[in-house]
């Protein structure tokens, strides 16, 4: 990098993309630069890439790291929401088995409630018959 600056320097590299990088910097804006003022300067620049690159490298490891940890979470998470949307759909189907329980027993009652009233019916039959057989034989 410091090669680059310095053909940049000597005038071996293409122009600057970014003109006007440094326009207050009085080094750069003389025609008589000593040798030590442009070695001071790109020292100084090159300090200040340093602690940029260094800041970024620290970001990006801080970032990989809290990626890891959201990663971490969603594969924990991920298994409890399918957990819950399976508990979800049980208790639904059970509920509707419920309530179809529920009519199966209501329909069981009345049907007992028929045989009752059958039962009852045929009874009194019974005995209606038995009255009218029993007249109907002379005791001897």
């Amino acid at each position: 990098m410091r090669h680059l600056i310095g053909k940049r320097f000597e005038g071996e590299s293409t122009p600057r993309s970014r003109a006007g990088t440094f326009p207050s910097s009085p080094a750069l804006r003389t025609t008589d630069v000593s040798a030590d003022e442009i070695a001071r300067t790109l020292q100084d620049i090159v300090s200040e890439t340093d602690q940029h690159m260094t800041r970024a490298a620290t970001n990006h490891e801080t970032m990989r790291d809290d990626l890891k940890l959201l990663t971490s979470e969603l594969k924990e998470v991920s298994p409890l929401n399918f957990l819950l949307r399976s508990v979800h759909v049980y208790v639904i189907q059970k509920s509707s088995d419920l309530e179809k329980t529920r009519v199966e027993l209501q329909n069981s009652k009345r049907q007992c409630e028929l045989v009752k009233s059958l039962l009852a019916d045929a009874t009194a039959e019974k005995e209606i018959m038995y009255e009218v057989w029993t007249m109907q034989i002379p005791l001897l």
